[in-house]
């Protein structure tokens, strides 16, 4: 049986993450909970980062990141000037 996966889990990776690198490349996070609209159930949650635009981020990076936060994909978006990068994890 598989453990399941936590936003503490989650939050204790992204501040491993966050040690290895400059300030401010991550300028923000949330972890909203994912649910399936059709049967109302938390699926899981994501990991959404808010990226300063100063650096370029690798797949090998971004894969990383997965790896260490647990997470079955990620995406990349642009929002309002905004990089971001949603990782979501599924329970």
């Amino acid at each position: 049986m598989a453990k399941k996966k936590t936003t503490e889990q989650a939050a204790n990776a992204l501040k491993e993450i966050m040690a290895g690198l400059n300030e401010g490349v991550i300028k923000d996070y949330e972890m909203p909970t994912l649910c399936n609209m059709e049967t109302c159930k938390d699926t899981g949650f994501a990991v959404i980062l808010t990226l300063s635009t100063k650096y370029d981020y690798t797949n090998k990076v971004l894969d990383m990141w997965r790896d260490k936060l647990q997470a079955d994909d990620y995406m990349i978006s642009v929002l309002r000037n905004q990089l971001k990068v949603r990782f979501n994890v599924m329970y």
